[in-house]
């Protein structure tokens, strides 16, 4: 959690934790519905989320 309060204070999306947050959502999914298989997705974003993010953070600096 404090990842993404330090992300929201600096102002900068990278900051936040996000495979945390990813480790966090396969497990709720495995251990309460049993989605084991279709929870590895979860992963799969992650490098899609950091790509998105540097493309903010890029943006926002370019701009100011």
């Amino acid at each position: 959690y404090y990842t993404l309060v330090e992300a929201i204070l600096r102002r900068r999306v990278v900051i936040f934790c996000y495979p945390v947050l990813c480790a966090i959502a396969f497990l709720i999914m495995g251990f309460t519905l049993k989605l084991w298989h279709p929870g590895w997705v979860v992963f799969l974003t992650i490098p899609l989320y950091y790509w998105i993010a540097n493309a903010i953070d890029n943006r926002k600096s370019k701009t100011q």
